[in-house]
């Protein structure tokens, strides 16, 4: 997952039984239509009292690296098990972009009702110069037919139960890719992929340019 959007409130997720009193951030009263790696996010992860809300960073940094994203066949290597503390991402959708012809990018998005879903992740605390931080990264796993297309990889997108038992124990058989049919692929302006394009007016449906066959 190389950038994703939050346009709904993250607070407005009862199913989860949230804690989030006190919850502050660039990202409580805003639509962030374009996040890229390093910005700061709401995650969800256990804590004293249950699911909490929390400010991260979006890049785990563990052993001097920094990752995005891990892929599932990654973090449940027995080498990896010091990397499973479990955590969602709220998001309202994700992009990708088509390979070759300029690189078309496309935002994906639930059918149902283009509502908010949540993303499985992992985090770890680093203890960076400045004192320490959160930091999360994105599971992803192999791609369903539709997004096999553009990527070798998709992100772990749970409903609210699978997210209760994400945060609970995370299991490989979790990490399933999203039926295809659930998803709406959105061509959009190549102007997201400037980071600081952040408004509606980026995300808005252009006229696919694949030469040919469409790709759905």
């Amino acid at each position: 997952m190389r950038r994703y959007q939050l346009t709904a409130d993250p607070r407005q997720l009862p199913k989860l039984s949230l804690r989030t009193e006190g919850v502050t951030g660039p990202f409580v009263g805003e639509q962030l239509h374009n996040i890229a790696p390093g910005a700061t996010v709401p995650v969800i992860y256990r804590a004293a009292g249950g699911a909490t809300l929390t400010p991260f960073r979006w890049g785990m940094v563990y052993n001097r690296r920094q990752a995005r994203s891990i892929r599932a066949a990654t973090l449940f290597s027995e080498a990896a098990r010091h990397l499973r503390q479990p955590c969602l991402f709220p998001a309202t959708g994700f992009y990708e972009w088509e390979f070759g012809l300029d690189g078309q990018p496309y935002l994906f998005q639930l059918r149902e009702g283009a509502g908010m879903f949540l993303i499985a992740g992992v985090w770890q605390l680093w203890q960076s110069p400045h004192g320490p931080v959160r930091t999360a990264a994105a599971v992803t796993t192999r791609p369903n037919e539709m997004l096999a297309q553009l990527t070798d990889r998709m992100p772990v997108i749970l409903d609210a139960a699978g997210a209760l038992a994400w945060l609970d124990r995370p299991e490989f058989d979790h990490c399933a890719a999203v039926h295809r049919g659930r998803l709406e692929a959105i061509p959009i302006s190549p102007l997201i992929n400037d980071p600081e394009n952040n408004a509606p007016r980026f995300i808005q449906r252009v006229p696919g340019r694949r030469r040919g066959k469409p790709l759905w």
